[in-house]
């Protein structure tokens, strides 16, 4: 990146804190969370985004594709399935800084505050007023002054200094429902509308849920049939289903991880699961944990040492016990000091080192980027990290 644009980004970054103080009221405490957060997504040198079976990366203000690309949701002129991070030529006019994948369609942030949509729009994800429509070069979506974005399966949220806004639908328990806005439910006009929630820090998609960070508090809604959203037993008694963000009675929280099968919450009071019935629960851990996610029942997190795994299915949560995290009965899966970032794919994911990007887990369509196909592997060979290519 130039000099010019490290000083464009920097500005941006301004604009954006100073607008949040004045809109959103933001506090000191929320105030430190933010710039960090904007920083992190600002300046990070690599980010990856992946649903299903395709993923993309923005590496060097350079975006990638790999996995399916059927749509051409890659931003790769070709409908070839790809097992390597290839350019996605179809962007190169576009000076990219955030990049978002849903199952079908994918979002590019500009530096200019827009949104630009690749792929097809069956459930209204793109924002465009037809479902049938397919976007084989980027569209400039309906929606500007743009902060930051983000996808589920079927869905976009995207935060302006305006507030939080919302389009699409998404499969819930086999049937589509439409929960435009997760406000308007019922709704059949397509298009980004306003979520009900003010005073926004950040915001973090999985394919099925949607997590809010406000100045008040964490907010979660979307799919609750593990009890992933981390609300009472009483809300998840009534529904399986939360079309309306609710907040987590939680307090002081710090970071999270929203998947889409059980989440994880880092407040003052310590790291919470949510999942299963005694949702959320605290989990000790005696070890300095840097980054943390989660994929159904495995809790993944970085050391000085490398990446771990904790299987907590083993480890006492059907019983309603969590046993202290340790490296004993933890899996060292990668062997590495210097990792800078992990983030989830499909059935694996993605490890950011000083120096080289690595992938782990199944690769059923090359969304990966590791150059080859890898399904239905045991144990052993799952967790094998291989180097990500890219072209």
């Amino acid at each position: 990146m130039v000099i010019k644009d490290k000083i464009i980004n920097l500005s941006m970054i301004l604009h954006r804190i100073i607008s949040l103080i004045f809109l959103n009221e933001i506090f000191p405490n929320e105030l430190i969370s933010c710039i960090i957060w904007m920083y992190y997504n600002t300046f990070r040198k690599i980010k990856f985004s992946n649903r299903y079976d395709n993923s993309l990366c923005l590496k060097d203000d350079i975006v990638y594709g790999t996995g399916s690309n059927k749509y051409r949701q890659l931003g790769i002129d070709t409908r070839n399935q790809r097992t390597t991070f290839t350019q996605s030529t179809l962007l190169s006019h576009l000076s990219v800084i955030n990049i978002a994948c849903g199952r079908v369609h994918s979002v590019f942030h500009t530096k200019d505050g827009n949104l630009y949509g690749l792929g097809v729009n069956p459930r209204g994800q793109l924002g465009t007023p037809h479902f049938n429509t397919v976007c084989i070069e980027p569209r400039l979506l309906d929606i500007n002054n743009v902060i930051s974005v983000s996808c589920g399966s079927d869905f976009t949220i995207a935060q302006t200094k305006d507030g939080l806004f919302s389009t699409g639908i998404n499969e819930i328990e086999g049937h589509y429902k439409l929960y435009q806005c997760f406000a308007r439910k019922g709704s059949t006009s397509f298009g980004f509308g306003l979520i009900k929630i003010s005073n926004v820090i950040n915001f973090k998609c999985s394919a099925l849920t949607l997590f809010v960070l406000t100045k008040d508090g964490l907010y979660s809604c979307g799919e609750n049939e593990s009890r992933q959203l981390g609300l009472s037993l009483e809300v998840h008694n009534k529904k399986k289903y939360i079309n309306k963000l609710k907040k987590i009675d939680l307090d002081d929280i710090q970071s999270y991880y929203n998947g889409s099968h059980s989440s994880l919450i880092l407040s003052s009071t310590g790291l919470f699961l949510c999942k299963y019935k005694n949702s959320p629960s605290r989990v000790n851990v005696d070890m300095n944990i840097i980054h943390f996610m989660t994929k159904a029942y495995i809790i993944y997190f970085t050391t000085k040492d490398g990446l771990y795994l904790f299987d907590t299915a083993d480890n006492g949560v059907f019983t309603g016990e969590i046993n202290t995290i340790t490296k004993e009965n933890s899996m060292l899966v990668f062997s590495n000091p210097n990792i800078l970032s992990i983030s989830s794919s499909n059935s694996g994911g993605f490890i950011e080192t000083e120096t080289e990007c690595y992938g782990w887990g199944e690769s059923s369509q090359g969304e990966l980027g590791i150059g080859k196909i890898r399904v239905r592997v045991n144990i052993v060979d799952r967790y094998q990290v291989n180097k990500i290519v890219f072209e």
